[in-house]
């Protein structure tokens, strides 16, 4: 019997009407934390797979930049996968994570999601000198 891709995991355990966006964000949380079998089930049955404008999860925790690095790993793969990701507070030890498709790496404000390494450096550009590491 051949193995289930994704989509059809997704859609047979998950959400069976969940739209392309809740599909990508769901893919892209379960490679952000090593795949559909370690997404809790707060996660896949309290997100949001099925709206076409954003998709939204619970995520139970806190986020790290390096130790345990996922907030970084958000941020690497948002920018990689023109997925824009919101971290907004929900209650007690619950976070919400929404995304929301973008269309290229140029044109209007909310169309567009440029690469991580154009993000940085222009984030960058916008420090104060003291807050960079001098070599």
């Amino acid at each position: 019997m051949p193995e289930m891709t994704f989509e059809e995991s997704f859609r047979k355990y998950h959400c069976a009407d969940a739209t392309q966006l809740g599909l990508d964000a769901a893919q892209f949380l379960a490679d952000m934390i090593g795949g559909l079998h370690r997404m809790p089930n707060v996660l896949t049955d309290r997100g949001v797979w099925n709206n076409e404008h954003y998709a939204e999860v619970p995520w139970y925790g806190d986020m790290e930049t390096y130790d345990y690095d996922m907030l970084t790993r958000l941020v690497v793969m948002s920018h990689d996968r023109l997925l824009r990701a919101e971290v907004k507070p929900r209650h007690h030890w619950y976070l919400t994570l929404r995304f929301h498709r973008r269309k290229s790496r140029d044109g209007e404000f909310h169309e567009r999601m440029p690469t991580l390494e154009d993000h940085v450096s222009a984030i960058r550009k916008t420090l104060p000198e003291a807050t960079l590491e001098q070599d």
